[in-house]
C-alpha cells in the first residue's frame, strides 16, 4: 500500500528548533564576552567549547537554568534592559511559553 504520508515535515520542525537553540547560545556566549575561539565545533543541537578563562564557566553553567519560559526574554536577560523597556531593532515578537519550566539547555563536561 503506497501513501503520501511522511514525517518530514515534523523532521523539518525540530531541526529548525535546534538551529534556533544553538543560535540562542551563540548570542549568549557573545553576550557573556566569551571570545569566538572558544567555540571549538558547532553541532545540531550542541556547541562544544573549550579554552575559555576560568571566569566564565560559572556564568556558563548558569546558562543551563534558563527554562522555555525565558527563551523570549533573552535580549532583555542579557543586554539587562529596564522592564518594560522597548528595542528599536525588536522586528517581530517571539511567542511566549508561561508556565514551561522544563530547561532550554544542558551543560556537560568532557569525560576524561
Amino acid at each position: 500500500m503506497l501513501s503520501n504520508w511522511s514525517f518530514r515535515p515534523v523532521h523539518d520542525e525540530v531541526m529548525a528548533t535546534e538551529a534556533t537553540r544553538v543560535a540562542q547560545l551563540l548570542y549568549i556566549l557573545r553576550a557573556l564576552k566569551v571570545p569566538p575561539r572558544c567555540v571549538k565545533a558547532v553541532k545540531t543541537d550542541a556547541l562544544v567549547l573549550s579554552g575559555f578563562a576560568s571566569k566564565h564557566k560559572k556564568s556558563l553553567q548558569a546558562v543551563a537554568d534558563r527554562n522555555y519560559e525565558d527563551l523570549p526574554h533573552l535580549r532583555a536577560i542579557y543586554e539587562r534592559l529596564e522592564a518594560g523597556q522597548a528595542q528599536l531593532n525588536a522586528h517581530c515578537k517571539t511567542s511566549e511559553r508561561n508556565g514551561d519550566e522544563g530547561l532550554a539547555f544542558r551543560w556537560a563536561s568532557a569525560k576524561k
